[in-house]
């Protein structure tokens, strides 16, 4: 007589087989948004980032710029000609069960991310509070379809 498997471990597992290429790949897909939109925010997850000198009155970059055209005032920080933004926006290295890695290979973006002593840090890569939360709900709901 056979027995009928109460908890249907087969199944779960079979799901879990299942989520486990596709979960980290979108964990670094969460990520990868979440710093483009850091460049859209001109923050750091909330934490603004310092104003740029075209934009402040007095300044001899507001009084003397490059450019006559009003963007000089309005362009975004960090976007200059998109290079940036659009590295961060392909920076997924690697995305597996064992590790998810995403980079971004131009020689000024380190320095941008953590500042030096003459150019204040503008981060918009690296760990958050409000990443994890993300990537944390993105698991428990990736979990609880397991079991359904």
């Amino acid at each position: 007589m056979a027995t009928k498997n109460k908890f249907e471990f087969d199944k779960v597992f079979e799901k879990l087989q299942q989520m486990k290429p596709k979960l980290p790949q979108e964990i670094a897909a969460i990520a990868q948004s979440s710093f483009v939109k850091n460049f859209n925010d001109e923050s750091f997850f909330g934490k603004k980032w310092q104003q740029v000198q075209r934009r402040i009155e007095g300044t001899k970059a507001y009084k003397y710029p490059k450019t006559k055209k009003l963007s000089r005032r309005v362009k975004p920080i960090l976007v200059g000609t998109g290079k940036l933004k659009r590295e961060v926006n392909s920076s997924i290295r690697q995305a597996t069960f064992e590790e998810i890695r995403l980079g971004v290979d131009l020689p000024y973006a380190g320095y941008i991310n953590e500042g030096t002593e003459k150019m204040p840090q503008r981060e918009f890569m690296g760990n958050s509070p409000i990443l994890e939360k993300k990537i944390k709900d993105k698991i428990r709901k990736s979990i609880s379809q397991i079991f359904k």
